[in-house]
């Protein structure tokens, strides 16, 4: 009974000691784009604004686990100018120009608030009829907040300006909601950049996970210790079959062993 039931705990604690090594990932939970895409003029700094959010997300509490929102902008420097009115089919129709887009960035910033705040403060319905007066809002009643910093990946071409930044998470009990803003003076049109939102999933056990999983295999170590101890028939036993074996963790060549 003690020798079956510390295998048992044997074959538990190696196979949770393995699954914790091999469980060490980044696991994307949400990813997407918000229906929420509004614009306005700030008349008082002579900028345009621009606003986006995510869904509303929960993050679950769980041991060696932690959570980060990772947020993407894309802007294109080129624009496509519209074609002239209709001409009739005759006529040969020219393509598309590309042209550039003048613009200045003045702020890319990401905020992160929590639903109880957003209700307090009417956000659900002021991201739908943003103003300037929007950002002293989220500047106050966001729980976390970052400014998007200029990249340059290698893969992108180089009419398109990206824009990145990462939040770290902390799990709550309820949900939140990710919001971009973005000031800019441009000329020429309205400058909207793709915005992908990404809550990712870290799984890192911690090290009281690993002592669980050592824990059990010491308990299943001591049982059956405990059985040859009650038994030094079957302990003999399992002795002179080890040296049989691994004659060499004995300090017997296989010489001396023929």
């Amino acid at each position: 009974m003690l020798k079956s039931a510390g295998k048992l705990l044997i074959s538990l604690g190696l196979a949770a000691l393995i699954s914790m090594f091999l469980l060490v990932r980044t696991i994307p939970v949400y990813m997407g784009r918000s229906a929420i895409r509004s614009t306005w003029i700030d008349e008082k700094q002579g900028m345009v604004g621009f606003l986006t959010a995510s869904s509303w997300f929960g993050l679950p509490k769980m041991e060696g686990v932690s959570y980060e929102i990772s947020c993407n902008a894309n802007l294109y420097t080129r624009r496509i100018v519209p074609l002239p009115s209709p001409t009739p089919s005759t006529v040969p129709v020219p393509p598309p120009n590309l042209t550039l887009a003048n613009f200045t960035v003045h702020q890319m910033r990401l905020y992160v608030i929590n639903k109880s705040a957003a209700s307090q403060s009417g956000l659900t319905w002021a991201l739908s009829n943003p103003s300037s007066e929007i950002l002293s809002v989220l500047e106050k009643y966001s729980s976390i907040a970052t400014d998007l910093k200029e990249e340059s990946p290698p893969y992108k071409p180089a009419f398109i300006i990206t824009y990145e930044a990462k939040l770290s998470l902390k799990p709550i009990n309820e949900e939140r909601i990710a919001v971009l803003v973005m000031l800019y003076n441009a000329t020429g049109g309205i400058i909207e950049p793709e915005v992908d939102f990404t809550v990712l999933m870290n799984v890192k056990p911690v090290p009281r996970q690993y002592l669980r999983g050592l824990y059990i295999l010491a308990a299943g170590a001591s049982l059956i210790t405990l059985h040859y101890l009650r038994r030094p028939d079957e302990a003999k036993e399992l002795s002179a079959t080890l040296r049989r074996r691994f004659p060499l963790l004995f300090g017997k060549s296989t010489r001396e062993r023929s």
